[in-house]
């Protein structure tokens, strides 16, 4: 921000609450979210732990609040201004090559997944952003592949085959970016034939 210029009380009060779901991203998915305190989460932010509590009601908060920010960033990669379902292998090679922010939130999403699966009284945020990241990325499909159906149903399969993609590359340190576009462009074109098909069989049923 240049210097002189003053934000206005809300504005000021938005980029300390930015800052505090930035910090509480990098220190979560460094330590987990058992041993993250509150107090490193400040630190790393630069504030003092007053500060997290001015804003947010504890840690849990905060770590909603980092799912809530996140959450569009991932397939965003999808809609970028210029690049079309087409260009898979360009979309494939951003969605393996994250930088630092995507690879915590990538780590914080697997945190979130192991928790629930350990203790579901805890109620992480999963479900909520789960969903509206399948639906973000159907809404994409359905406006860049006007002849698919099932775009939900498309998006959902395409999610799991990145994170999966994502994880594997992860352990073998190989990105392989150009087999996970084939694997995509495969999806893609199953669920157009399936399209194509259950349009041909309406037509022929209306005219029989």
């Amino acid at each position: 921000m240049p210097a002189g210029i003053r934000l206005r009380r809300s504005e000021r009060r938005a980029l300390i609450r930015d800052e505090l779901v930035d910090a509480a991203a990098t220190v979560i998915a460094r330590k987990g979210y058992e041993a993250a305190s509150v107090a490193e989460i400040a630190a790393e932010a630069g504030y003092t732990v007053g500060a997290v509590y001015s804003n947010f009601s504890g840690k849990r908060a905060l770590f909603e609040a980092v799912f809530a920010l996140k959450a569009d960033e991932t397939f965003a990669l999808a809609a970028t201004p210029g690049d079309s379902v087409g260009d898979l292998a360009g979309i494939a090679r951003r969605l393996l090559d994250q930088d630092d922010n995507g690879r915590r939130w990538w780590l914080l999403w697997l945190e979130v997944v192991i928790e629930a699966q350990r203790d579901p009284s805890r109620e992480f945020p999963l479900s909520a952003v789960e969903a509206h990241s399948r639906s973000s990325l159907a809404a994409i499909l359905r406006e860049q592949l006007p002849g698919i159906d099932e775009d939900l149903t498309l998006a959902t399969a395409l999610q799991a085959i990145w994170r999966g993609w994502l994880l594997g590359s992860a352990a073998d340190q190989q990105g392989d970016a150009e087999g996970l576009a084939r694997a995509m462009k495969w999806l893609i074109a199953g669920a157009a034939a399936a399209s194509s098909d259950g349009k041909r069989r309406s037509r022929s049923s209306a005219t029989s």
